[in-house]
């Protein structure tokens, strides 16, 4: 046998002492055990840990986050807030503010697009999310954005509505729409053209075959993404086929998604609109059809409410959602922009591209897009990762597709960026239509990946997602959220093992938002899918001491691991 080198005794004997930041998605600090899926499910190791090392709770929404006072926190500016190590002023209270001083009708860029639209006699469409939730959108966006259009003289201006039922109440979409058809009265102009759930229009998950229904409707070409409905008597599947090895296995997911409803309800879908693809009927009836075949907000299927809606050659959009991750796909295909997935979903089978005059979004939504925006975002420098990176740390970051931008785009301060000594890891999301069917989406996974990463002995830091409490709490499932906070009890076991009693290393637990532990609206009387304004939890699992006194909230959690490091705290985070 070979005699060993000095490097090879070393690894043998000395090991790392890693150190990990644990986001648990959704999981949010609430007493009531009412309707709390965290306080009802079986959580052993969490319950040990929460007794036998430091912890604390730290806020996670408003201030805090950067967001106006009571709005709830997001995974977006959760996960910006923990990698910044400060409050980063978000993008709806950046947007807030402008208002006040009637931003858009000072706007010069927003004024010239509509005084072109004027002078060609082209239409306006307004895209984006109708929901006061301030997660993604925020109605009050949409107001001043049809004020402006009014002000200048555009006399089209056509309203494609995202419906929420997620950061909102499920059956809310009334009160939306109702409030927006009064404004648009009050304003002088303004129609709703069509509505999606948005379930269709704001996949981020790469299902490239429920944004196509969302793309189709808008350019008024729903007839060619729609087939007869099927007898009464069949047995669709609820479930929707990611885009698939060929376009034919995408089409016929979208053909089933169309099927679903419509064998449900068949007198709500009648067979000559359905093989049209155009309803033109009031929303009203759509909801009351929909519901009553228990197909809420945010799985509405895209459907015309007006004739001669599509998107014209001198026409322009603007996309008025704020927020990125859940925009990229369907701007994509607004703008013409093919990523490879898309191409091998779709191989030649689809136009790249709605003609339009111009296309506006709030702000960008990728580096890959080339249209102007109202509202650039602001760089975020001497991030946590940036920190890490400057001494050589090697980092190591996972997440499943639901929550991996999170991880990498948002914890790196919304950038881009890649650095030379970090490692990422995307596993694939469960291509499920409701993780309330599958709670335990990919966690094991995650978990598997993470301790063979951790069995090279290379890593220094570990920043790891799990997306369970967040995303199976957005369903309003209660009994499937327990399901899911029991299983990330069991990651949490196998993280500890790992980690702390075999490699002396330490856990940062926490989370980047509530959700999970208050699933019950006590106003609306009725199922809680919207995150959470309460706090979060901070553990410190390990044997080295901590002094967890000054820290309150997420932007404290950078510093604090720096200093676990024996790092200097940049002043950026002071």
């Amino acid at each position: 046998m070979p005699a060993l080198s000095c490097e090879e005794v070393r690894r043998l004997i000395v090991k790392k002492q890693p150190v990990a930041l644990v986001i648990l998605d959704g999981w949010g600090v609430r007493d009531s055990a009412f309707f709390n899926a965290i306080a009802m499910a079986r959580t052993p190791c969490y319950r040990s840990l929460l007794k036998k090392y430091p912890s604390t709770q730290l806020q996670a929404s408003g201030p805090a986050v950067g967001l106006p006072d009571g709005f709830a926190g997001n995974s977006e500016v959760g996960h910006l807030t923990m990698g910044a190590g400060r409050r980063i002023k978000q993008l709806l209270s950046r947007i807030d503010e402008a208002l006040e001083s009637d931003y858009f009708e000072q706007n010069v860029l927003l004024h010239e697009k509509l005084e072109l639209l004027k002078k060609n006699n082209g239409t306006l469409h307004l895209i984006g999310l109708l929901s006061d939730g301030g997660v993604h959108s925020h109605e009050r966006h949409l107001y001043a954005l049809i004020a402006a259009a009014v002000h200048v003289g555009i006399k089209k201006i056509f309203i494609h509505a995202i419906l929420d039922g997620r950061d909102t109440p499920p059956q809310s979409a009334a009160l939306y729409l109702e409030r927006l058809n009064a404004e648009c009265t009050r304003l002088g102009g303004g129609s709703i053209a069509s509505i999606m759930g948005r379930f269709y229009a704001m996949d981020r998950d790469e299902n490239w075959d429920r944004t196509l229904l969302a793309f189709e409707c808008l350019k008024g070409d729903l007839k060619s993404a729609r087939t007869d409905p099927p007898s009464t008597g069949s047995q669709p599947s609820l479930k929707l086929r990611r885009a698939g090895r060929t376009a034919s296995h995408s089409m016929q997911a979208v053909h089933t998604d169309i099927s679903i409803h419509c064998a449900a309800r068949p007198e709500c879908f009648p067979q000559e609109s359905v093989s049209k693809g155009l309803y033109e009927r009031p929303w009203q009836e759509i909801l009351e059809c929909s519901y009553s075949a228990a197909v809420f907000d945010e799985y509405i299927v895209p459907q015309v409410l007006l004739p001669e809606t599509r998107i014209g050659q001198t026409d322009g959009v603007i996309l008025f959602n704020f927020r990125a991750d859940r925009m990229r796909q369907l701007a994509g295909m607004l703008l013409g922009v093919q990523p490879e997935v898309r191409k091998k979903a779709f191989p030649g089978v689809f136009p790249a591209t709605c003609s339009c005059a111009w296309v506006l979004s709030m702000t960008r939504y990728s580096s890959e897009f080339h249209n102007e925006v109202l509202f650039e975002k602001e760089p975020v420098s001497h991030t946590l990762l940036d920190e890490l990176e400057a001494i050589g740390k090697e980092v190591f970051v996972i997440a499943e597709t639901e929550k991996y931008a999170h991880v990498t785009y948002f914890f790196s301060g919304g950038r881009e960026v890649i650095r030379p000594h970090e490692c990422r890891e995307l596993v694939p999301s469960l291509p499920v239509r409701s993780y309330a069917d599958a709670p335990e989406m990919s966690a094991a996974t995650i978990t598997k990946k993470v301790l063979s990463a951790l069995e090279e002995d290379r890593f220094d830091f570990f920043l790891i997602n799990y997306a369970n409490a967040d995303m199976v709490g957005h369903t309003g499932n209660f009994e499937s959220a327990v399901k899911a906070v029991e299983c990330l009890d069991a990651q949490l076991q196998a993280l500890y093992q790992a980690f702390v009693l075999e490699r002396q290393g330490t856990l940062f637990i926490t989370a980047d938002h509530g959700n999970a532990e208050e699933m019950w609206d006590e106003v609306a009387q009725a199922t809680k899918t919207a995150h959470t304004a309460n706090p979060v939890p901070l553990m410190v699992v390990g044997e080295k001491t901590v002094d967890l006194k000054h820290v309150s909230e997420l932007a404290d959690i950078a510093p604090l691991i720096l200093q676990f490091f024996g790092l200097a705290v940049p002043v950026e985070m002071k």
